[in-house]
C-alpha cells in the first residue's frame, strides 16, 4: 500500500515536472520511470535498456539518457559515477548512505554509518545552503581481498619451490 502510494507521488512529481518545462508525456516516458521504480539499488543505461526489452518494451539507449536526465532534474533520480562508470539509482525514499567502491571489481555497496551522517545533517557550510550529500569510500571488498591474498600466497608458493 504504502508502496503504491509512493509510485503515485513520484508520478505525480514526474507529471507536474513536465508540465513545468513543456515536455510531452510519451507513453515510454511512463513506461522508463515504472521500470526505474522496479529497480532496487543501483543501475545503469544497459541494465535499464535489458531489463526494458525483458518487459516488452522496445526503446533505444537515446531516449532513455534523454528520460534520465529529466528524471534526475526533477529529482527522481541520482546519478553517479564510480570508477569512470556511471550508475543510477532512485532519489525517493532511499535514506541516505554511503557508497562503498571496490576498486578490484568494481562492486558498489550501500551502507549507512549512523554517526556520519548525523555529524552531515549538522554540517553547515556558510553561505551554502546544502540539499544532499554523496559519500563514496574507495577500496577492496572483502571478496577480492580474499583472492587477492590467495593468489600472492600461490605465488609464493610457487617462488619458493626448487628449480628442476
Amino acid at each position: 500500500m504504502v508502496e503504491n502510494q509512493n509510485k503515485a507521488l513520484t508520478i505525480d512529481k514526474f507529471n507536474r515536472y513536465l508540465e513545468s518545462k513543456g515536455c510531452r508525456k510519451t507513453p515510454e516516458r511512463y513506461a522508463i520511470l515504472d521500470e526505474i521504480l522496479g529497480i532496487d539499488g543501483h543501475f545503469d543505461v544497459e541494465t535499464l535498456c535489458d531489463s526494458m526489452a525483458q518487459s516488452g518494451y522496445k526503446v533505444s539507449k537515446t531516449t532513455i539518457y534523454n528520460n534520465l536526465e529529466l528524471l534526475e532534474a526533477c529529482g527522481i533520480v541520482l546519478r553517479h559515477t564510480f570508477l569512470a562508470h556511471t550508475v543510477y539509482e532512485k532519489a525517493e525514499g532511499k535514506a541516505q548512505h554511503i557508497h562503498l567502491v571496490c576498486n578490484v571489481c568494481g562492486k558498489v555497496k550501500d551502507v549507512r554509518d549512523s554517526d556520519l551522517i548525523r555529524y552531515l545533517n549538522k554540517k553547515k557550510y556558510s553561505p551554502f545552503n546544502d540539499e544532499r550529500y554523496s559519500v563514496t569510500v574507495y577500496g577492496i571488498c572483502n571478496s577480492c581481498a580474499r583472492k587477492t591474498k590467495k593468489n600472492k600466497s600461490q605465488q609464493c608458493m610457487q617462488e619458493s619451490k626448487p628449480i628442476k
